[in-house]
């Protein structure tokens, strides 16, 4: 009996985690890891209940722990969205925290930034002061501001006694400001497109709800969208942000053939300017252009695009279209694999 006892003592007892903490964990997961983008809409509960294999109950109270975690907000009557969480939900945390390991906050806070802080003071206030104010530690900069009127700001924290120190993956905060930086003089312009395994683009709906969701979110920040006008006539597009709630950018119609059908959806959307042009001129007067289109487009629009954007679902078969004959080599400036294949890519030449 005794020889029994202690072997029993090798095993501990097992802790069965509740089925809801397993699935707000995954419902976690799947916003933090980008699955769930910033507006996206959760699926519903019966759904969820299916997809996890459990009761509605579950899922309703994992819901509710990841609400009150700041990472879904009811819009629409009942219906979640993914949202970023607010001071109000981050403070009360990281307070707590730090008192219970008798830390102040100010031996604990580093900065990490990619453009270094402006130093000038204009609609805000400037962002070097704001960080010398608060006392940060150490700043860590990845690139100079290339602008003369807001670069300074790295010597302005410096001067008030934090450690500063520059070209933290500078090359890496490069490309993320490429955007950004041309945009101050020129329009940032990205030609994007969806395509199967088989190189396919026509035929319906190619990319997946949680790809259209990146889409809308994308259109909700560009000020116009480039089409072709095949391709207004033949698909009849909306060309809005509805899945995010989003605003509408204008829109841009490139043809040789300027008569339309106005009962398009495009061209009854609230707020929004419809251009018809057989040129790209209208480009220059926007900022964050998203040109959309197959293989004619992306010829014509060659010598105005910087970089490009590519959603590949993960099936073959379904259309008869492609890109075709068009030869590019491109450098994959950032992949990201969900239920599609994202690409941000940039022209080698």
């Amino acid at each position: 009996m005794g020889e029994a006892s202690a072997t029993a003592e090798v095993f501990r007892r097992v802790i069965v985690e509740p089925a809801y903490k397993a699935v707000s964990a995954e419902i976690e997961r799947a916003i933090l890891g980008g699955a769930l983008p910033h507006g996206a809409a959760l699926p519903t509960e019966q759904e969820l209940a299916e997809r996890f294999g459990v009761h509605r109950s579950t899922v309703r109270e994992a819901i509710r722990q990841v609400e009150q975690e700041g990472l879904l907000q009811r819009r629409e009557g009942r219906r979640l969205f993914v949202c970023l969480p607010g001071m109000s939900d981050l403070t009360p945390r990281a307070t707590r925290l730090l008192m219970l390991q008798q830390t102040t906050f100010h031996e604990l806070w580093e900065l990490a930034v990619t453009l270094e802080p402006c130093s000038h003071s204009g609609k805000t206030p400037s962002c070097a002061l704001l960080i010398r104010d608060l006392g940060v530690k150490e700043l860590f900069i990845a690139c100079k501001d290339p602008n003369p009127d807001a670069a300074g700001g790295g010597e302005i924290v410096s001067d008030s006694g934090i450690q500063c120190t520059f070209g933290i993956m500078e090359s890496e905060g490069q490309k993320l400001l490429e955007p950004f930086i041309q945009w101050q003089n020129n329009p940032f312009v990205f030609f994007k497109w969806a395509q199967r395994l088989d190189g396919t683009i026509d035929n319906g709906t190619i990319s997946s709800e949680t790809s259209r969701q990146h889409v809308h979110a994308l259109r909700d920040k560009c000020d116009l969208i480039v089409i072709g006008g095949n391709t207004v006539r033949h698909d009849r597009p909306t060309l809005d942000a509805r899945l995010v709630n989003g605003k509408a950018p204008d829109v841009l119609i490139y043809t040789q053939m300027g008569e339309f059908d106005t009962t398009i959806p495009l061209f009854n959307v609230p707020n929004r300017q419809v251009f018809i042009a057989s040129d790209l001129e209208r480009i220059k007067e926007y900022r964050l252009v998203m040109i959309e289109g197959g293989a004619g487009m992306f010829r014509a629009t060659r010598d105005a695009s910087d970089w490009y954007l590519s959603y590949i679902a993960p099936k073959i078969g379904g259309g008869s279209q492609s890109l075709g004959v068009i030869q590019e080599d491109f450098e994959v400036l950032h992949a990201k694999i969900t239920d599609n294949i994202i690409l941000w890519m940039k022209s080698k030449h």
